[in-house]
Order: structure tokens, then sequence, then C-alpha cells
């Protein structure tokens, strides 16, 4: 898992790193930055991982008829493959924790460095990543550009929905201007 996350922070770091340099951003919230980024990492890398690890396993013991092995001195089928099922269920359990409590956390914070402290934007409540997300009565308004003002507001897609949560209008508009 390791090796993967290692992949993903060095292509994660060449996607920004145009981003670091042009606004002189500190090593050291760059480094905050990533320590935040690798549940997120971890949590995409260990599902992968673990397929893989699981599919290179079984196929050594079938090259090397371990399998056959394990059959011939009394192991029945569920006994060869009870400890890759804890050591998976455990696994999944783990990934899921990391995904639902870990993982959100991180990423909301490393988001508000790389955008706030990296790229030098104006603190906003409204946004998670590129794009900011408001809840008002029955209708989720979708931001893709919000000015710290708050005069100008680009790219807006507001979704009406009904009582189960439903799309049930969809309004597109490609700017708004605050007039006074």
């Amino acid at each position: 898992t390791s090796v993967f996350l290692l992949f993903f922070v060095i292509a994660d770091f060449f996607d920004h790193a145009d981003t670091f340099v042009a606004k002189n951003s500190p090593a050291y919230f760059v480094f905050i930055y990533y320590l935040l980024r690798i549940p997120g990492f971890f949590y995409q890398a260990s599902i992968f991982t673990a397929l893989i690890a699981t599919l290179v396993t079984f196929t050594i013991f079938s090259r090397n008829n371990e399998i056959m092995a394990m059959r011939s001195h009394g192991l029945s089928l569920w006994e060869t493959i009870r400890p890759v099922m804890v050591i998976s269920i455990v696994l999944c359990l783990f990934i899921f924790i990391d995904g639902e409590t870990l993982t959100p956390l991180t990423q909301e914070k490393s988001t508000r460095i790389y955008t706030t402290k990296i790229k030098k934007e104006k603190k906003s409540k409204f946004y998670f990543g590129n794009k900011k997300w408001l809840r008002w009565g029955d209708k989720i308004y979708n931001f893709r550009h919000f000015e710290p003002s708050g005069k100008l507001i680009a790219g807006i897609t507001i979704f009406k929905m009904d009582r189960s949560l439903h799309v049930i209008e969809r309004i597109d508009a490609a700017m708004a201007k605050q007039l006074n």
C-alpha cells in the first residue's frame, strides 16, 4: 500500500507543482497539505492493493501447487481461504471507517489549506474543493466561481428538491451580479 500511496502523492504533487511555484507556497503548508491527503489516498489505494495482493498470493499458491498440497493434507477449501476472508473483512471495516470518518475531515482541511494558504484565495464557508455548494430550504445551489466580495457569482446551478430529495427543477445561469 505504501508504494501506491507514494504514487498518489507524486502524481498529485506534479499536478499541483505549478501552483506551488506560482504562488510561492511555503514548504510547511505543502507538507501539511500532503499529510492531510494521505488518509484519502489510503482509502483509494488500499482497495486496489488488497485485490492485487490476493490475486498474486493465490496465483503463487496455484503455480507452486500449494493449494493441492493443503487439500491433500486434509484442509478443506474453506479452511484454505478462511484467513484471507477474515483479513479481507477486517480490512473492509477499516477502509469503511477511514472513508466515513477520517477521510472527509482531512480532505476538507487539506482543501482549505490548498485554497487559502497555498493558492492564497479569500476564505469562503461555502466551498469544498473547486465547487461551492449551499443548501437553503428545498434548494441546493452550486457555484463554480464565487468572488470573495460576494458581488459576483459565476456558473450557477440551482436544484429544487421534493421531500424525497428528488430533483424536480434545475435552473442554470452563467453569472449573477449584485447591483447596488
